[in-house]
């Protein structure tokens, strides 16, 4: 496994510059790296050190090393140098926050690049790390402190489903190659590395542990928004995460003592969906049955389609996860048919006090008709191997859902 961000923000010898507007978790990622060494020296020009102690105790409630905080009010770019390389000597981690106040004072262009020029070299010849924090673009005048920086960090936001999420991209990494340059990560009570889905465990998923929902998302309350959601997932999930993520969801259902149909869609293959039930549920796997519509036999008739389906439902689950890829071609060929049928289907689901959870992409005919009978809509939505969720109706926070199916494990984790 390569290195990963903490590891380049622990680089004995380097110099790190870590830029981003105010408040993005700038202060938060050093406090990170100077949890993971033995002494840290904070050069602060604003944050009081109660603050700072706070924060990296929020961080790491255990750490037991040294942790200094100086704080510079004049600003002095000399009496900062001696600090700095103090520090350095020493083998610490030191944080200057910031490079723009550290440097207010210097106005001549000539002066600024030769004080920043010694400074680096005076930092590769020590045992320590050395992290500058930028506010903004870490450009002053003429110099560019990309340039004279073995590592580089970039924190912003991204925006997923109307929610910021704030990401850290490693840009530059002077001495190793960038094995992975993007990292999403939240600041509440400390800071926490959001968790990539791993193609890698999907392919041996091991009995089903936990699933820690959002409280919105409860069996108990979602009644009560109705019997009809509707999840919209964004084009940028592939198949694979989506279809573990609806079979650890619906193994979770098991798990609190719920009988399951599971109608997937027409590319997905039985025998496999049902050796994850097994390996996911152990002998409890009987609770899960796989239904298909016969449309073609049925004539893509909607009246007959409707029949056949509330033949199940009189007898079957009161838990149903239906991917709408399954009804793609009967919307495509009827789609007036169709939406007389998922009316029929709400009225039949109150009836029989029956969930039906429904999935689909946007250019699905048949999301599009579902949509407006949905008593409650979800969205799913990606960023390379991240997966967010988010409660549209009724609106929630946003979630980060992390699966690790060889632990067993799918959490939502509040994005903040």
């Amino acid at each position: 496994m390569g290195r990963d961000l903490v590891d380049v923000l622990t680089t004995k010898s380097y110099v790190i510059l870590v830029s981003g507007d105010p408040g993005v978790g700038k202060t938060y990622l050093a406090l990170l790296a100077c949890s993971k060494k033995e002494s840290c020296t904070y050069i602060t020009y604003s944050e009081p050190e109660k603050s700072l102690t706070d924060k990296l105790a929020q961080i790491d409630p255990n750490y037991k090393g040294s942790f200094g905080v100086v704080s510079m009010i004049t600003g002095d770019p000399s009496h900062v140098y001696s600090v700095i390389m103090n520090g350095l000597m020493k083998g610490e981690i030191v944080v200057v926050d910031s490079i723009n106040s550290m440097l207010y004072g210097v106005n001549e262009p000539s002066s600024l690049r030769t004080f920043i020029q010694l400074l680096y070299t005076a930092a590769k010849n020590k045992d320590g790390t050395l992290i500058l924090l930028a506010e903004g673009p870490a450009i002053m005048g003429s110099l560019d402190f990309r340039y004279v920086s073995d590592a580089v960090v970039n924190l912003s936001y991204d925006e997923v489903l109307g929610n910021k999420v704030r990401k850290a991209e490693v840009i530059k990494d002077r001495s190793f190659p960038i094995e992975k340059n993007t990292y999403y990560f939240t600041i509440s009570n400390g800071i926490r590395f959001l968790k990539e889905f791993s193609p890698e465990s999907l392919l041996k998923p091991s009995l089903l542990q936990k699933i820690s929902r959002p409280k919105i998302a409860e069996f108990e309350l979602e009644k009560l928004f109705g019997y009809n959601i509707l999840y919209e997932v964004d084009e940028s999930i592939p198949p694979t995460y989506l279809r573990y993520f609806w079979v650890f969801a619906a193994s979770d259902f098991v798990l609190r003592g719920y009988k399951v149909g599971y109608w997937p869609g027409p590319s997905e293959d039985k025998d496999a969906l049902m050796s994850d039930f097994k390996n996911l549920l152990g002998s409890l796997y009987e609770n899960v049955s796989i239904y298909e519509v016969p449309y073609e036999a049925l004539g893509f008739d909607w009246k007959k389609v409707y029949n056949y389906i509330e033949s199940l439902a009189m007898k079957g689950p009161k838990i149903n996860i239906i991917n709408l890829a399954s009804n793609e071609e009967l919307a495509l060929k009827d789609p007036n048919g169709y939406e007389f049928l998922v009316e029929n289907l709400v009225k039949l689901n109150i009836r029989l006090n029956r969930l039906a959870i429904t999935y689909g992409y946007p250019s699905f005919k048949a999301l599009r008709i579902s949509a407006k009978y949905a008593t409650a809509k979800r969205s799913l939505s990606g960023k390379g191997n991240y997966i967010f969720w988010k409660s549209l109706k009724p609106v929630s926070e946003l979630y980060a859902v992390e699966l690790d199916a060889e632990k067993g494990e799918l959490n939502f984790v509040e994005v903040k």
